[in-house]
């Protein structure tokens, strides 16, 4: 599968509190469209909600990163995704 995480939905990190409630592969993007990190939730708000995720400092230190996703219909297929 190819995804092209500038085609997804997405909404600055600061308004990570409007993501989903809903399993997802996400995306961290610089301003010039950069994937700086890929990462899998089972709850995609839930694993942004606070500033507990593991890359949040160092994501939020940089310029107009944004969060992208890709809803996944069905949580066990996330198993399959590295």
């Amino acid at each position: 599968m190819n995804i092209n995480p500038l085609a997804l939905p997405s909404l600055p990190l600061a308004q990570r509190a409007a993501l989903p409630d809903a399993p997802a592969i996400y995306f961290a993007l610089a301003e010039d469209g950069a994937v700086l990190y890929i990462g899998k939730a089972r709850r995609l708000v839930a694993r942004w909600k606070s500033t507990m995720h593991h890359r949040y400092t160092e994501l939020a230190a940089l310029p107009s990163v944004r969060l992208a996703w890709l809803v996944v219909s069905d949580e066990s297929l996330l198993s399959g995704v590295e």
